[in-house]
């Protein structure tokens, strides 16, 4: 018989929720590649994940969140709140 605490010690209710909507959109392919962005045209579609780190630094991932990937446009939030950071909202150049 498994003991109460050892199976609360496991949950993982962000993963949970991140296989729940993974399972469900994995299917969702509208849209289309970015063929004139040649790391995106060669790109396999199939391929579905997310991940969510915490402020404490704990990984919940989820599908294929494991395999490279482009990150593109993506990473223009982090570049901008870098530059927040560095040179503050008053900043004008």
């Amino acid at each position: 018989m498994t003991d109460e605490r050892d199976v609360r010690a496991d949950a993982d209710p962000i993963r949970d929720a991140l296989v729940s909507v993974v399972d469900r959109h994995r299917s969702n392919h509208a849209g289309a590649v970015a063929t004139y962005i040649p790391e995106l045209a060669d790109v396999d579609t199939d391929g579905f994940g997310a991940s969510v780190v915490s402020v404490h630094g704990r990984v919940h991932s989820a599908g294929d969140a494991d395999r490279p990937f482009t990150i593109q446009s993506m990473s223009k939030p982090f570049v901008y709140s870098l530059a927040i950071s560095e040179l503050g909202l008053d900043e004008r150049r």
